[in-house]
C-alpha cells in the first residue's frame, strides 16, 4: 500500500511538472504584450527643480574644415541663461564673445556660428552654456570644446593605378569677399622617418580648388618604412592660415598602404553566452517542455512495469 502511494506521488509530481512548463510556455513575452498593448505614442517631458542644460549640434572634441555651424541648447527650469564662445587664435590670444544672456524657464535656442567671420576665425573654441535657477546658487553648466582648421588630408592609393595620392579637405577661396580668410593655395611636404625633408620631391604647390594631388613616390626609389605629410594653407594674400596639419602613411616596396585607424570596431555587447547564439526564450520553453514530457513519460513507463512486476510476486 505505501509503494502504491509513493508511486501515485511521484506520477502526480511528474504530472505538476509538464502542467507548469505547458503554462509557462503560453505565457506571452512580456516584451510582445508591451508592443502589442501600446496604440499612442506619448513623449513626457520631466521638469527638474534644478536647472538644467544640454548643447546639441557639436560634438565635443570635434575637428572642422567648415565654418558655418548650427549650435543648439536645451534649457529647462533655468532663470538666466548665458552662452559664452571663446577662441584661441593661431598667435595664443584669447578672445570671448557672449552669444546669449538672458532670462528663459524650459524651452530650446538656435545659435547658428559663421567661424569664417573675420572677429572668429581658424584656432581652438569652447563653448559654456551656464543655466541659473531662481537662487544663482543651483545652476547647470555644459561645455565643448573644438578646433577648427584650414585643410585636413590623407594619403591613399588610387584603385585603379596604386599610386598615392593625397585627398584634401578644405574650403577654397573663390576670389569673392565672403570667401576672404579661406584656403587659396597649399604646400606640401614630404618627410622621412627620420624628419629629412624629401627633395626634389617637396614642396608640392597647390592652388584652390584643387582637393586631390599626385605623390609621385615611385620617382624617387623610397625605401619602405613611414612617410609625414605636411600640409600647409595658405590665403590670397600669400600669409599661412594656421599652422601646419601633419599626417602620415606607410610604404612598403612601392605601395602605399592607407591608414586602418587606430580604433578597433566595438563588440556587441551580446548579453551572455546563450544570447549570443540567437535563442529566444521561447525557444528554451519549448525544449524543457519536450525533455520534461520524455522524461515524465519515460518515468511513468517504469512505474507502470515496476507495478506489474510488483503484483505478479504478490
Amino acid at each position: 500500500m505505501k509503494k502504491t502511494q509513493k508511486n501515485l506521488l511521484g506520477l502526480f509530481g511528474l504530472f505538476l511538472v509538464i502542467v507548469t512548463t505547458i503554462f509557462a510556455a503560453y505565457l506571452p513575452n512580456p516584451a510582445a504584450s508591451a508592443a502589442s498593448s501600446v496604440t499612442d505614442t506619448v513623449t513626457v517631458r520631466v521638469i527638474s527643480p534644478v536647472g538644467d542644460i544640454t548643447i546639441n549640434g557639436i560634438e565635443s572634441g570635434s575637428i572642422f574644415v567648415d565654418s558655418e555651424h548650427d549650435v543648439n541648447v536645451d534649457y529647462a527650469s533655468v532663470n538666466h541663461l548665458t552662452i559664452v564662445l571663446k577662441h584661441v587664435d593661431k598667435d595664443g590670444i584669447e578672445h570671448e564673445y557672449i552669444l546669449a544672456d538672458e532670462t528663459y524657464d524650459s524651452s530650446s535656442g538656435d545659435y547658428p556660428i559663421n567661424l569664417n567671420l573675420h572677429n572668429y576665425g581658424f584656432g581652438e573654441y569652447t563653448i559654456t552654456a551656464r543655466g541659473e535657477g531662481v537662487d544663482s546658487s543651483d545652476y547647470d553648466e555644459d561645455i565643448i570644446t573644438f578646433t577648427y582648421i584650414p585643410v585636413t588630408g590623407v594619403v591613399e592609393p588610387d584603385e585603379e593605378t596604386g599610386k598615392a595620392y593625397l585627398n584634401l579637405n578644405y574650403e577654397p577661396d573663390s576670389g569673392s569677399a565672403e570667401d576672404e580668410g579661406k584656403v587659396a593655395s597649399l604646400e606640401i611636404n614630404i618627410y622621412d622617418h627620420d624628419g629629412n625633408l624629401l627633395t626634389p620631391l617637396s614642396p608640392i604647390s597647390v592652388d584652390a580648388p584643387d582637393d586631390k594631388v599626385l605623390l609621385p613616390l615611385e620617382d624617387y626609389d623610397l625605401s619602405s618604412g613611414d612617410y609625414v605629410v605636411e600640409i600647409k594653407a595658405f590665403g590670397r594674400d600669400g600669409e599661412l592660415l594656421y599652422r601646419e596639419y601633419v599626417t602620415d602613411f606607410d610604404y612598403d616596396n612601392g605601395t602605399v598602404i592607407p591608414d586602418s585607424g587606430e580604433v578597433e570596431p566595438a563588440v556587441p555587447d551580446t548579453g551572455g553566452l546563450l544570447e549570443g547564439l540567437n535563442i529566444s526564450k521561447s525557444d528554451y520553453l519549448i525544449t524543457g517542455l519536450l525533455v520534461f514530457s520524455v522524461v515524465g513519460i519515460g518515468g511513468t513507463i517504469a512505474i507502470l512495469k515496476k507495478d506489474k512486476k510488483s503484483s505478479k510476486r504478490r
